[in-house]
């Protein structure tokens, strides 16, 4: 869409246009541009330019629901592989690139990304906007053996994740349990395997594709955690000032919910049951 009029615009920031509704407005100091000079409306043929988070374990998923979501709204997904210059986290979903480099890449390569964490607090870089959640992915409590949760037993969380903090908040609240931290989520795997944790605090998709989905033969089960864990919710960003498309895209999504077909999804690709 916005690519449509890369030479336009880049004419009209050279001249210094500053009237009107701004695309430019969602990055501080960058020239406003008239909104009837760009094209809002989605056509049968049109694309929409996705980036997707190779850092991410689910990325192959999320291309998935890239191409359902265009496949949806009648139009061709092209999609932007981002890929980090640093080895990503194994079995996470984090964004390796820093703020000015993503800013960057979307800048020059996409119109919406995929897999973007939808933030608890409402917290997000002020120059994107985030739709509905498409996926919704449970953090569990998996513990060695069928034996379940006892008094003392230390659980590896990782390192600044919503659960890490709900689980600190009930440790040290009810001293009941311990709590070890970990800076990814295949060690926090390993610690389980090794015995040196006795549970951990994980989302459903790491746990499935570190055990191929299947926990009892990894020597695993998952038990019911003291506190209800916040699930990991996935949206897709969008500069601020896409608007238009952002309505477009959280219409595609209901739908795509409502009638199963994102779980269907997950279920390919070994994410949940």
């Amino acid at each position: 869409m916005i690519r449509r009029y890369a030479p336009l615009i880049a004419a009209l920031l050279c001249w210094g246009v500053a009237a009107g509704p701004a695309l430019g407005q969602m990055v501080p100091g960058v020239p406003a541009i008239p909104e009837d000079l760009l094209d809002f409306e989605l056509r049968p043929g049109d694309e929409i330019h996705f980036c997707l988070n190779m850092s991410s374990a689910i990325a192959e998923f999320d291309r998935a629901v890239a191409n359902a979501i265009a496949d949806s709204l009648l139009v061709t997904a092209e999609i932007f592989d981002m890929v980090d210059v640093h080895p990503p986290l194994p079995l996470d979903y984090i964004f390796g690139l820093s703020p000015p480099e993503l800013f960057l890449v979307v800048t020059n390569e996409c119109d919406a990304i995929m897999g973007w964490p939808v933030p608890r607090t409402g917290t997000m870089p002020e120059w994107l906007t985030i739709t509905a959640a498409y996926y919704e992915a449970p953090v569990l409590l998996a513990v060695r053996g069928t034996e379940g949760l006892q008094p003392g037993d230390v659980i590896g969380t990782r390192l600044g994740t919503p659960a890490d903090s709900q689980w600190r908040v009930l440790t040290q609240s009810t001293r009941t349990y311990g709590r070890l931290l970990f800076s990814n989520y295949q060690r926090m795997i390993d610690a389980l395997e090794n015995g040196d944790v006795d549970g951990i605090l994980i989302w459903e998709p790491g746990l499935r594709l570190a055990t191929g989905g299947d926990l009892a033969a990894a020597g695993m089960s998952v038990v019911t955690p003291p506190v209800p864990l916040a699930p990991v919710r996935f949206g897709v960003a969008l500069p601020r000032n896409e608007t238009y498309l952002r309505g477009l895209i959280d219409g595609a999504i209901a739908a795509l919910v409502a009638d199963g077909v994102i779980t269907d999804i997950a279920r390919q690709f070994g994410l949940t049951e």
